[in-house]
């Protein structure tokens, strides 16, 4: 299971995904919001734009969760985002059962929250206690 974190803005959104191995750089990359020229159809019939671009978003949204095996999300909303694009996020992480937690946008957008993630993760752990010198547990 991983952490996803997805920030939107007015143009489009952005993602990223935190690494395993907190090492490795996040996953990072940019979206425009979906809407292409050709239709969607639904039993044999197209759907109105806006209706379509809301089934686009959906499936880009369950398809970026599902390769994640994502569990948390976290979701950052810039100002200017449009009230419909919010709802139609908040519907598609609704129906895929994972964590949702608003966090503040960051100016580097999703990678730059993941790095500040990491990093928070990082400095809550406690440091190797140098007088015991016992091996962590697996390593002895």
């Amino acid at each position: 299971m991983s952490t996803v974190i997805i920030q939107l803005r007015p143009d489009g959104y952005v993602w990223a995904v935190v690494p395993k191995n907190l090492d490795d750089p996040p996953e990072n990359v940019e979206r425009v919001w979906p809407r292409e020229p050709h239709p969607v159809t639904c039993w044999g019939r197209r759907l109105p734009q806006g209706l379509a671009d809301r089934v686009r978003l959906y499936d880009a949204l369950r398809t970026l969760l599902d390769e994640a095996d994502a569990d948390e999300v976290l979701l950052a909303i810039e100002p200017s985002v449009e009230e419909r694009r919010i709802g139609i996020v908040e519907v598609a992480l609704d129906h895929a059962d994972v964590g949702v937690e608003l966090v503040t946008p960051h100016r580097d957008g999703a990678l730059g929250i993941a790095r500040d993630y990491v990093s928070d993760f990082i400095s809550s752990l406690d440091p190797p206690n140098e007088a015991d010198r016992t091996p962590p547990s697996g390593e002895r």
